[in-house]
Formats: C-alpha cells, structure tokens, sequence
C-alpha cells in the first residue's frame, strides 16, 4: 500500500434486472483510493458478490477465493523487471542531469575566476604550452606573438574550454 493511501471495506446492496426479474445483490468491496507522484488519484477496488439471499452462506468461500487471488508469478516477475528497468533509466537520467549541471556550475566559476584574477590563458600551438596573459592586453599580445611567428601559433584559450570542455 502506498503511504497516505485511505482505505475502507463496504458492504453494500443493489438491485439488478435480469430477465425481467429483479434480484438484490449484496456486494462486499475493498475500497483503497491514494495520491500518485503525478498529482493524480489512483483508486483500486476488489469485491465479492453474491445473491443477497445467499450472501451470508457463499460469503466464506467468496473470501477463501478473494484471499488466493494474486498476480501470476511470470506476470508479476516481468512487471518487475519493467520497473526495474525504468527505475534504471531514471537513474541515469537523473545522474546525467546532475553532471551536466555540474559541468555548467564549473564553466560559470571558471568564467568568474578569469573575471576576478583578470587574466586569461594563451596556448602556444608550437610547444604545447599554456602561459596566463592580462585581459586589459591579451588581445594586443596575442596579436603581437603571432605576427613575430608568422603565423597563428598563440591561441586564446577560456579556462572554462580547458577544465570543463
């Protein structure tokens, strides 16, 4: 049972026309009505029926056959998997939110640190090498490195690229 749930047993009677002939059955009903994760209501029902005239005499086999009821096993062990399944892919789901969430968290303090500190990383494509340049003259250094080389050798790289691509 799921917590919250409310439940009750009741027993009722109704009329029903048969043929042209009206009979009173006598219903006793498990009644359990609870909220779901989704903000709906789920209510589940299970009863036994009878004649009203003969309830009380078939009412204890009707609960001996109300009590075996269950789910098949194969049917019970493949809703299981099932859930299972599902319970898995929203665990990966959920992980997967987490890291992206994590990842976008580092390049935004990554992004502060260079704003804070002033300065940004330049790479050197020759040697592999990584230097720290101010930003009030990154742009001007860059320039200058590349046109005493010749060519495109200094790049500027955002810490942001270089810790959390």
């Amino acid at each position: 049972m799921t917590p919250g749930g409310q439940s009750a047993y009741v027993l009722f009677d109704a009329d029903f026309t048969q043929g042209g002939k009206t009979v009173q059955h006598r219903t006793l009903a498990w009644v359990y009505m609870f909220a779901k994760l989704d903000l709906t209501w789920e209510i589940y029902y299970s009863s036994a029926t009878s004649p009203a005239a003969s309830f009380e005499k078939n009412l204890p086999v009707m609960l001996d056959v109300w009590q075996s009821w269950k789910v098949d096993d194969k049917v019970f062990a493949e809703r299981m998997r099932e859930a299972l399944s599902s319970m898995k892919e929203c665990s990966r789901i959920v992980r997967e939110i987490d890291a992206n969430r994590q990842r976008v968290m580092a390049r935004a303090c990554d992004d502060w640190s260079e704003c804070i500190r002033g300065t940004r990383i330049v790479h050197d494509d020759k040697y592999g090498e990584y230097r720290t340049e101010s930003t009030y003259v990154l742009d001007e250094v860059v320039r200058g490195l590349n046109r005493h080389e010749g060519y495109e050798r200094f790049h500027v790289i955002p810490l942001k690229d270089l810790n959390n691509p």
